[in-house]
């Protein structure tokens, strides 16, 4: 098989300059990339049940991209500060509730939310990611023998 590749000189300068940023971004913090790939939105929830009541702990942790774009939604500037962090997390704990869907025996359960926090974390290239935590309980009819759980958060994302 032969295969021909015919450039322009512009192409040829925008490739070495991706080649360049890339070959940057991987020698400056190659140990603090995201372990998912820097462009994932990484969740998990864990259901603790308990005699009356279940807690369900979520997390969130953002790549650097979804980060860089969080940002720049909750400040103009795209660097928010802890209050405004701190806003966006109880906002976002409240908002996720009808995504986070919890049944027992077939009846949908009410989660009340407890509490949400976020941090900042180093990411590649100097950027950050985010690590959102929401914690929420629901109350456990007596008696349940099936519980069912789906967690729609994050529709779309990779």
């Amino acid at each position: 098989m032969n295969l021909r590749f015919a450039a322009s000189a512009g192409m040829l300068a925008g490739l070495f300059l991706t080649a360049v940023v890339f070959g940057l971004v991987a020698v400056e913090r190659p140990a603090q990339a995201h372990p998912l790939g820097n462009f994932t939105a990484n969740h998990l929830t864990r259901l603790t049940v308990a005699k009356g009541s279940l807690e369900l702990h979520y997390v969130l942790d953002l790549a650097e991209i979804p980060t860089v774009a969080l940002d720049h939604s909750i400040s103009a500037e795209g660097r928010p500060n802890a209050p405004q962090y701190a806003a966006w997390a109880a906002a976002h704990a409240t908002a996720i509730v009808p995504q986070l869907e919890l049944a027992a025996d077939g009846t949908r359960l009410t989660l009340t939310p407890e509490q949400s926090a976020l941090a900042t974390r180093p990411g590649a290239a100097g950027l950050r990611t985010i690590y959102f935590t929401a914690d929420y309980r629901a109350v456990l009819p007596a008696h349940t023998r099936a519980l069912t759980y789906f967690d729609r958060t994050e529709a779309g994302h990779l």
